[in-house]
This record gives C-alpha cells, sequence and structure tokens, in this order.
C-alpha cells in the first residue's frame, strides 16, 4: 500500500517504518540475494515469491528509506526514536604513544548528546567502527547521519553500512556552519577545553578526553 502511494503521489523517496524484521530486511538486501538465487533460499522457494518480486521490480524505481520499529512502544519512546538523527565528524590532534592521531565525534542533532571515537587515521573503516561501537551498539540505529563529504564518510564501504541498516546519509560541504550545525561548533569546544586541560597544550589529550566528555554532555 506504502509503495502504491508513493508511485502514484509520484514520490521520489518512500520513508518506511515497519514493525516487520521480513519486510526491512527483505529491503536492506535479502531482495537482491533472493533475485540472484533465482527466488530460492537454501534450495527452497521463498514464501510469497511473485509479491516480492514485484516490490523488487517497483523499488528499482523509487529510492526507499526502511527501518525496523517496534510495535505498540509508549510515545515517549517513539518520539526519542525520531530524534536519533547524529552529526559527524573528525577532529585531528596531536599524534600520542599509541599513535592515536584523529577523534571522530558524533553528536545526536537534538540533545547535543557527544561520543568519541579516536583513531590512528580518518578512514571509512574507523568510521564505521566508531559509529557501532558508540552509537549502534549503545543507542540504536540512527534513522539518519549528516557529515561532510570526504573520503571517510563518502565510498562504497560507507555505503554498503548504511545501506543494509537502513540509514540515510546527508553529505554536506564541509565548514558550512548552517549545514554542519552542532557537531562544528562542539569540536571547537573539545579541542579548547582539552587543551586547557593540558596546560596550554594537547598534553594527555586521551587521557583526558573522557573527562572532557562528560563535561560538554552535563
Amino acid at each position: 500500500m506504502a509503495l502504491d502511494i508513493a508511485e502514484r503521489e509520484k514520490w521520489p523517496k518512500l520513508y518506511l517504518y515497519t514493525d516487520s524484521w521480513m519486510v526491512a530486511n527483505a529491503l536492506w538486501g535479502w531482495l537482491e540475494r533472493w533475485k540472484k538465487a533465482n527466488w530460492q533460499c537454501r534450495g527452497k522457494s521463498i514464501w510469497a515469491a511473485d509479491e516480492w518480486k514485484d516490490i523488487a521490480t517497483r523499488v528499482e524505481m523509487l529510492l526507499v528509506k526502511v527501518r525496523h520499529v517496534d510495535a505498540h512502544v509508549p510515545k515517549s519512546r517513539a518520539n526519542e526514536e525520531h530524534r536519533n538523527n547524529k552529526q559527524i565528524d573528525y577532529i585531528t590532534l596531536p599524534q600520542t604513544s599509541q599513535g592515536k592521531h584523529y577523534v571522530l565525534t558524533m553528536m545526536e542533532a537534538t540533545t547535543g548528546w557527544l561520543e568519541t571515537y579516536p583513531v590512528p587515521h580518518a578512514i571509512a573503516w574507523n568510521t564505521i567502527l566508531g559509529l557501532e561501537k558508540k552509537v549502534v551498539w549503545r543507542h540504536g540505529t540512527p534513522e539518519r547521519i549528516e557529515s561532510e563529504n570526504g573520503t571517510h564518510f563518502k565510498n562504497s564501504l560507507i555505503n554498503t553500512w548504511d545501506r543494509e541498516h537502513g540509514i540515510e546519509w546527508v553529505h554536506h560541504i564541509p565548514y558550512q556552519a548552517p549545514a554542519a550545525g552542532k557537531v562544528e561548533r562542539c569540536n571547537g569546544l573539545l579541542k579548547t577545553t582539552l587543551k586547557a586541560m593540558g596546560g596550554g597544550t594537547f598534553k594527555n589529550w586521551e587521557i583526558n578526553l573522557a573527562k572532557d566528555i562528560w563535561l560538554v554532555n552535563t
């Protein structure tokens, strides 16, 4: 029905919320697997194959963003999930003895809650690790991620990961404050506080980072 409405109204994109893991997983990637396997799974025809074939054909013409939600959740929780959008960036700091040279900063766009992940290199794989360890595994999968369009945020590895998780990833022009929003301002505050903690330098920044985040979040 949602596809019917989207096609009739000529929507360029459909945001689909479903409490069915079957539907969510199908649109996250199972459709392609089923199609390549001639609509079979482990040697058996999949359930309702004709309907899935029809859906597969239609989503080729329409961008569908799907997110799984639990059925019958309290309104307060539903509002919290709706706000689950992240702005992310990297800041550069002096290299530590452990080789850490960058910090992935991940801020919840509505509440301003900050998570960080120090890494030796600002690359796509470290971006994914940081998001999984500090965001997805702690707070759940975000609906939307905003970042600048450097290769550590925009490449085939990132594209595959966000598609598999049903995340809308939006890229903006670096250093454009209206687009970057809170995370750009937070980066400046984070570096200023770390420098103050180091007596005017970034000495021991990795040790001081946890306290710095606590100060930002309180």
